[in-house]
């Protein structure tokens, strides 16, 4: 009997084993052959399967090299190439405008859309329909009149980050990606939440909460090509998932405050029957302007568009990215800054014939007439390090874009840091070396400097007195 059951689970597992393999062969006959996709060039390997692009984000190298081996692709097989069983990747900036061209109605991705683990947000919507009915109920809230609003707090936060600089003055080397992440991250919090980490205080909870980014920048290849990971972990308890994984046990920490921050909002909503409007106080919102969670309550969204679960995630997202681009920005600029003498020198007469009087910030309309602090519009990198559109296009020239006039995006963060840091203080790079700590080595979802650096530091040598 014992014979016989071992004989029927090995002939079993035979037979599966071999229907596997027959699958496997014939989905690489349709994909390279019979796929609708197969007439375009690309290597044969990624046409075939996904495990190549898996290999390419997660094992090789440090990880997140699929977007390099990409531009390998397009050297060999011109502007157009298959870089998986399902996707199409151009390489031509005169098609930019076409893939981006509307109205027009195109789901997003899937892979792409779930590399944060969420499914609910806007930016994780797949739908078209769904993805702008989303969009619409938040837009305005990031439009630039929305953030001009802000203007009285995003100086009193630029106040704070001088006065962090400052308690540095004349001590060792500080690292300025963790202080513009607590900068954007305290402001972001405040204009969405209503509450601030007060980060640009607490160097010890800023360190850690650069770490929960850093969690969340890393595990995006293994999210992507692996996004059933999220709900599973989900099911673990976080002591054990601590234990198991840090990392994730930070994703999953942050969506859950997240998750509480909206119920929390809800219930408000709920308890006085009318909107909520908190007190104007110097540095906040005016008061009939709403955070985000009330945004999307007061909005047309259907109501189970307005559950703690889905709003959470809404949350989730703006906090994951909002923060971390605006310091990744920042850090880069400092260090072109400090790196090129020449046009720090420009810049700080500019500032100084702008703005006689040190301790008097300029507003953002003053700041946004000043050529060498003209807004830019960002777009993706390979259209950016064209060379065809910005000649050398990895040198540091600001002057390529004097002649564009300001942009009417949110760069209020940019231009005020700027006007306010290097007008005041003198700044020296520390052991910085830019392929090592500034160029991106890994796509990341944002692009990541290599492991192990410690990133651009810097030493505060002083304060200007004129």
């Amino acid at each position: 009997m014992i014979t016989l059951v071992s004989a029927d689970w090995l002939t079993l597992v035979t037979d599966i084993g071999s229907l596997s393999l027959v699958y496997c062969f014939l989905l690489v006959v349709y994909r390279l052959y019979f796929h609708p996709l197969a007439q375009f060039p690309g290597p044969k390997i990624a046409a075939a399967t996904k495990w190549y692009e898996c290999y390419m984000d997660i094992i090789k190298g440090q990880g997140g090299q699929f977007k390099w081996e990409i531009d390998r692709m397009h050297s060999e097989f011109g502007p157009v190439v298959r870089i998986n069983p399902d996707e199409i990747h151009v390489d031509d900036p005169s098609w930019f405008q076409v893939l981006h061209a509307g109205p027009t109605t195109r789901d997003r991705y899937p892979p792409a859309a779930k590399m944060l683990g969420i499914t609910s947000a806007a930016f994780s919507t797949i739908p078209h329909d769904l993805h702008r009915m989303r969009r619409s109920a938040i837009n305005s809230y990031f439009s630039k009149s929305s953030i001009e609003d802000l203007e009285a707090y995003i100086h009193q936060r630029v106040e704070l980050l001088c006065d962090r600089l400052r308690s540095s003055l004349h001590k060792g080397p500080v690292d300025v990606h963790a202080i513009f992440l607590a900068y954007s991250n305290d402001s972001v919090c405040e204009y969405s939440f209503d509450y601030s980490m007060n980060l640009l205080e607490d160097s010890g909870r800023a360190l850690d909460w650069k770490m929960t980014i850093d969690a969340i920048a890393s595990l995006t290849p293994l999210i992507k090509q692996f996004p059933w990971i999220i709900p599973l972990v989900r099911k673990i308890p976080l002591l054990l998932l601590r234990a198991v994984s840090p990392k994730l046990t930070r994703i999953l920490s942050l969506q859950a405050e997240m998750d509480l921050e909206a119920s929390q909002a809800i219930q408000r909503i709920r308890r006085s029957n009318v909107t909520e409007r908190p007190q104007t106080q110097e540095g906040k919102l005016e008061g009939n302007k709403p955070r985000l969670f009330q945004q999307i309550l007061e909005s047309n969204l259907p109501a189970h568009e307005k559950t703690s679960s889905r709003m959470g995630q809404e949350g989730f997202s703006v906090i994951a990215a909002g923060g971390e681009t605006v310091a990744r920005t920042l850090t880069v600029l400092t260090y072109h800054l400090l790196a090129n003498p020449d046009l720090l020198l420009k810049l700080r007469q500019e500032l100084k014939c702008a703005q006689p009087d040190l301790l008097t910030p300029l507003s953002f309309h003053e700041l946004e007439r000043l050529p060498w602090l003209t807004p830019v519009g960002m777009t993706m990198m390979n259209v950016l390090h064209n060379p065809e559109i910005y000649p050398s296009p990895h040198t540091f020239d600001p002057s390529r874009w004097l002649n564009l006039g300001p942009n009417a995006s949110q760069n209020q963060h940019f231009i005020c840091y700027v006007a306010a840091v290097f007008r005041r203080f003198e700044l020296e790079l520390y052991d910085t070396e830019r392929m090592r700590d500034v160029e991106s080595t890994r796509d990341c979802f944002i692009g990541e400097i290599r492991k192990g650096s410690r990133g651009v530091r810097v030493r505060v040598l002083g304060e200007r007195v004129e």
